[in-house]
């Protein structure tokens, strides 16, 4: 799957995508949650569209099995850089 993924990935797109999630609802976010997140250490535009679309329960979600990831945890998609684009792929893809 993380080459599916990969293979989707654009990054004019992302941009565009964490653009829109900052502009809209990032702002929102209680500063408190924003403060917690960082402690993950993810990439901020990571981080900015996660806290938007899944707001707390982002700690759990990098941290568990995804089927859609074939079972793998988000977080350890981060460990390449290869990883990191299908996972922003992946998380264009999920719905609102």
């Amino acid at each position: 799957m993380k080459e599916f993924y990969l293979a989707q990935f654009e990054e004019e797109a992302w941009n565009k995508f964490v653009n829109a999630y900052q502009i809209i609802d990032y702002m929102k976010i209680d500063e408190n949650l924003k403060e917690e997140i960082s402690k993950l250490g993810l990439p901020n535009d990571i981080q900015i569209v996660l806290l938007c679309k899944l707001g707390g329960y982002t700690v759990e979600w990098i941290n568990k099995n995804v089927p859609v990831l074939e079972n793998e945890k988000p977080i350890d998609y981060l460990r390449t850089t290869d990883g990191t684009s299908a996972l922003k792929a992946a998380i264009m893809r999920m719905p609102d």
